[in-house]
């Protein structure tokens, strides 16, 4: 995570920071040693040429290379007319001021990465393989997709993986930042870096080291830059015209003031040079860079992945937020509540129905599959056919049969029970005639009424629930969670053109949400302003399902089903925000101060650019609130909705509970 202003390949190293303790040191001597003017210009000289070598040399090439002007030539040519100016110890000071804050920047960004990196990814450096019923300590890197490791009580678990024998908890707060720890046995997906708390857990690799979740969730932290904030793109414009505009006051007050005015050139040159060392940028933007990087990474370390800076400045502006239901706003772990037969028995059905969605990814899928207990051959199903948010179609052993929804059954010409009911409905055909309906429903979230009430909280003024389900079965989690806007019985086409209407009629500025569970989300997802997964790391069909699809098209990445994550995630990015705001008005007004002082005569070179290396220290350090903001807005909404209660003679409960 190396983020500075500095040049390509500029990072803290050894070499880098003992020339520059050296340089420091020549300077104090050049200073305060009674040698000839002609040894301390010669110290001097030495001091700058050590301390910025390598930033010429860079600087150079780069323009040969791409005919770029950089801000380094820029300091170059102040410190060289500083030199020929006879001012050789403030051309040394300007040089190692300027060097000190591309070298505090690199240590703290690079700290900061290097924290986080140790933080998200502990997965021990070799695990525990079994090979022939024998165990070896084998390295981590070198194992694959396949491979058994066996994982002791207090030991972490290496790779991503399904356990395949053993009863164990996990703590995943590492990547998921989940309090509590989360029971496993065979069949469960587990994370590479869990700590495994109470017994031994033999699981079988899904993903090799360098595909796992942990170096994926690094990857988008480490390249949160790649996506540009709306205020980095405007800073963009700003300084293409900045800078040229503060050369040219450079030119005005070191040659034409003093040739139009009759002053003594001396005194303007310097101050003319000393602009010249403030009209680059670059310190602004990595100071608003590093204020994102703390916030994505502290995001991070509560499982919320942003995939860049902008992402998280358009969450900041969110004011409306829509649900898919099944996944998100419910557990999607579907059970069977009743069947409808019409001439066949009730297991025959549910049978025939259960080698039909064998195929499916449909949560609904694994409650009829569970739910008929059946025996499947998986070699009797033939020309499997799934038609996307209706249903699915397949030849079981010569037979038919199909199983979706009422629109499904219409395209077929088959007339199915459509009598009222509140729960979601599969309705089953064999043959091309109606056979019955199963009838199913999935918990709503423990954590959804939260979510919801947290997003009022945060004035998000429009909440709505998109569905592929039963009007009836919408209506009924809409009503437990206080939300009255619904779309029910949606196909994924009429998900997109729904939600397109809605961002049409968005105010501008406004910023629309969509959360989501999986591959029927996708399209939906990359359409809204900011696409949000759940569940991202587990795999499909694992009840909080994040799909591989779902999680590329995502803007924001929430690594457990958590929904009260999403209000998180908002309230995160608006204390980031608020942090890069103040940090720019921080920079900015040094800036202008120190301008207006250098014009004035008031400060000179060594102060202008002491200054200006203490505001980027100062935002820097400023910029770790970032990564601890995460409840700020959210805090502050509670207290306001407290004081209003107090000022209502209410209690804040029942303030809370009518937002709900």
């Amino acid at each position: 995570m190396k983020r500075s202003d500095a040049p390509a390949g500029f990072s803290v190293n050894i070499l880098l920071t003992v020339m520059f303790i050296a340089s420091a040191g020549l300077f104090a001597a050049g200073l305060f040693l009674p040698v000839s003017v002609q040894l301390k210009t010669f110290v001097n000289a030495a001091c700058a040429a050590l301390v910025c070598y390598d930033l010429v040399i860079d600087a150079v090439m780069r323009f040969l290379r791409g005919r770029r002007l950089d801000p380094i030539i820029l300091i170059f040519v102040s410190v060289i007319g500083l030199f020929i100016a006879g001012a050789s110890a403030e051309a040394a000071a300007a040089a190692l001021l300027y060097k000190a804050g591309l070298l505090f920047r690199a240590f703290y960004t690079e700290k900061y990465g290097l924290t986080v990196g140790m933080i998200l990814d502990q997965r021990p450096e070799a695990a525990s393989a079994v090979v022939d019923g024998a165990i070896a300590r084998t390295p981590t890197g070198t194992l694959n997709a396949g491979d058994v490791i066996s994982v002791s009580p207090g030991e972490r678990i290496a790779l991503d993986g399904i356990v395949i024998s053993g009863q164990s908890e996990i703590d995943e707060s590492v990547l998921t930042g989940a309090r509590e720890p989360r029971p496993v046995g065979p069949g469960s997906p587990v994370t590479g870096g869990s700590l495994n708390l109470a017994s031994v857990l033999n699981i079988r690799v899904t993903k090799a080291f360098d595909d796992g979740d942990a170096t994926r969730v690094l990857e988008y932290v480490n390249s949160a830059g790649r996506v540009k904030s709306e205020l980095e793109k405007r800073l963009g414009r700003i300084a293409r015209v900045y800078t040229p505009a503060v050369i040219g006051a450079a030119v005005l007050a070191g040659l034409l003031v003093p040739l139009i005015g009759r002053l003594a050139f001396g005194p303007w040159i310097r101050r003319g040079l000393t602009l010249l060392l403030l009209s680059s940028f670059s310190g602004t933007f990595a100071v608003i860079a590093q204020s994102f990087v703390a916030g994505i990474g502290g995001a991070a370390l509560r499982g919320i992945v942003f995939k860049g800076a902008g992402y998280m400045d358009t969450l900041a502006r969110a004011t409306s937020v829509m649900f898919s239901k099944t996944g998100t706003l419910t557990t999607g772990r579907f059970r069977v509540t009743d069947v409808n037969t019409y001439g066949l028995d009730t297991g025959r059905l549910m049978t025939m129905a259960a080698y039909a969605e064998y195929g499916s990814r449909h949560p609904m899928a694994d409650g009829i599959i569970e739910a008929a207990d059946a025996n499947i051959d998986r070699f009797k199903i033939s020309n499997y056919r799934e038609y996307r948010g209706l249903g699915v179609e397949a030849d079981i052993g010569g037979v038919l049969v199909s199983a979706g929804n009422a629109e499904m059954m219409a395209q077929l010409g088959i007339t199915p029970d459509l009598s009222h009911t509140e729960q979601s409905v599969v309705y089953v055909a064999i043959n091309g005639k109606y056979v019955g309906r199963i009838l199913m429903t999935d918990d709503v979230k423990p954590d959804a009424k939260k979510a919801i009430r947290d997003l009022h909280l945060l004035g998000v003024d429009r909440i709505a629930i998109f569905t592929g389900d039963k009007k009836e079965a919408a209506a009924e989690v809409a009503g437990m969670l206080g939300i009255t806007e619904f779309y029910a019985e949606c196909p994924p086409e009429e998900k997109l053109k729904k939600l397109k209407v809605l961002m049409e009629m968005q105010l501008p500025g406004d910023k629309l949400v969509y959360v989501g569970d999986g591959d029927a989300d996708a399209p939906v997802m990359s359409a809204s302003d900011i696409g949000i997964v759940l569940g991202g790391f587990a795999p499909v069909g694992a009840g909080q399902a994040g799909s591989q699809n779902g999680r590329e098209d995502a803007d924001l990445v929430i690594m457990t089903g958590q929904v009260s994550k999403v209000p998180e995630a908002i309230s995160l990015a608006r204390g980031t925000n608020s942090v890069v705001r103040q940090n720019l008005f921080i920079s900015l007004a040094v800036r202008a101060a120190v301008i207006l002082l250098v014009l004035l005569g008031l400060l000179p070179v060594w102060g202008a650019l002491l200054a200006e290396t203490a505001a980027g220290v100062l935002t820097m350090l400023h910029s770790a609130r970032a990564a601890g903001l995460y409840r700020m807005e959210i805090r502050r909404a509670r207290a306001r909705s407290r004081a209003r209660a107090r000022r209502r003679n209410t209690a804040p409960g029942e303030e809370e509970a009518g937002q709900e």
